[in-house]
């Protein structure tokens, strides 16, 4: 971790993304913001399920989110969660390629979306 702490911090890097496994599957997304003490840990994100795009047949393309938006109150905390640990803005309207965050049976889903459509993976989160 610390090797990665020097080589985010010498390419300039936001924020450093790892996502862990359980059992072979995602389990985790853990971010860090690299500083001279090291990586710092921005956020934690338990992983309940992923669908990969090509499960969906999704033919959008979504590349380059810059914004996380969510469809409801409820998902705030999620929203600022995904906002904090891809250094993305929150956005008060869905506008260009952006991830939404909605809830479905007490999980969130974190939906990779544009104009077009929505397209993949979809990862659900438990907070």
């Amino acid at each position: 971790m610390d090797e990665l702490g020097v080589i985010a911090r010498r390419l300039n890097v936001e924020r450093l993304v790892i996502l862990m496994e359980r059992k072979g599957n995602p389990g985790v997304i853990v971010s860090f913001r690299p500083e001279e003490r090291g990586l710092v840990e921005v956020t934690r994100l338990p992983i309940v399920g992923v669908t990969l795009r090509r499960e969906l047949r999704s033919r959008v393309q979504v590349n380059g989110c810059r914004g996380v938006y969510g469809v409801s109150e409820r998902t705030f905390k999620v929203v600022d969660d995904v906002a904090k640990a891809f250094a993305l803005q929150v956005l008060s309207e869905p506008v260009g390629n952006y991830l939404e965050v909605r809830e479905e049976e007490g999980v969130y889903l974190i939906v990779p979306r544009n104009e077009k459509g929505f397209s993949g993976p979809i990862i659900r989160v438990k907070p």
